[in-house]
């Protein structure tokens, strides 16, 4: 069923249901005769005296029309509701999964600007346990900044994560890097290499 046969259905079932409560609703709110007894009726004819009509408040029509609006309301919703649930349903688990993907999606890093960060790609050759500060960590630290900055190289050539800038061309002139090259790398990659590779200060 297309959304116009849909439409067409909502609007035959609202008219139908006004049709069929609007003589109870006009019914509701004119002035009526109350149905009285034998002996009420006998005690009006002696006196003479016309039958009182019961007319309701205007409070009381006030509530009767809103409550027969807010229940005609109600049915069109349900009705719409029980249409468009499938579709409803298929709608909130596609945001759903969005959104989870969105909480998954790798994190752009603020240093070197990769996604993910360089020194998550690295994890696999991080050190295990804590160094100490001693100046056996300067080969180590040379050969991590080498494999740095092949994966800076990487994400400029391949990916085009990076720009080519200054720093990319200085990094690429060396290929032993020594402590005086440890400013062309990002903050995040040196803070790395304090951390697995520590040196007397």
């Amino acid at each position: 069923m297309d959304t116009v046969d849909k439409r067409l259905l909502l609007t035959w079932l609202a008219m139908v249901g006004t049709m069929h409560q609007a003589p109870a609703i006009y019914r509701d709110l004119i002035c009526e005769e109350p149905e009285l007894g034998f002996a009420i009726k006998m005690l009006y004819r002696l006196t003479g005296s016309e039958v009182e009509r019961v007319c309701p408040a205007p409070c009381d029509i006030i509530w009767r029309i809103g409550e027969e609006a807010f229940w005609n309301v109600l049915c069109v919703l349900m009705t719409m509701l029980l249409t468009y649930a499938t579709s409803i349903g298929e709608s909130a688990k596609k945001k759903i999964k969005e959104y989870r993907d969105w909480r998954a999606r790798p994190v752009r890093c603020q240093d070197c600007g990769t996604t993910p960060c360089q020194v998550e790609r690295k994890t696999l050759w991080k050190p295990v346990g804590s160094r100490k500060r001693e100046m056996a960590n300067l080969s180590h630290r040379s050969k991590a900044m080498r494999l740095f900055s092949d994966g800076l190289e990487l994400s400029v050539m391949l990916t085009k994560e990076l720009p080519e800038d200054e720093l990319y061309w200085q990094r690429k002139c060396y290929d032993q890097f020594g402590e005086d090259q440890v400013k062309l790398f990002p903050r995040c990659i040196r803070k790395k290499l304090d951390y697995w590779y520590p040196i007397p200060r």
